[in-house]
């Protein structure tokens, strides 16, 4: 599936596309998550790749690549003027 807004990041694919980090590295961030929310690794997979996807877009500009930065700007922009409120 083609992002077309920051807000289509769903899948572990699409964290590895925007962020270019490898499959082992966003397994270990969805495992982190897990550990951190008590998610079960296997169970909870989806809910915890939510949580990934919403830590990724709440630090955009540090996590992903500059291309998706770019393409994404006003929609970061937007989100962290929200944050910032």
């Amino acid at each position: 599936m083609k992002l077309e807004s920051l807000y289509d990041l769903e899948r572990e694919d699409d964290i590895q596309e925007v962020t270019g980090w490898s499959e082992s590295e966003v397994s270990d961030k969805i495992d982190e998550v897990c550990h951190e929310h008590g998610y079960h690794a296997d169970d909870d997979r989806q809910e915890a790749t939510e949580v990934a996807v919403q830590d990724i877009i709440d630090d955009a500009r540090e996590v992903m690549l500059p291309k998706y930065v770019k393409k994404f700007r006003k929609e970061i922009e937007a989100h962290e003027k929200w944050l910032n409120q």
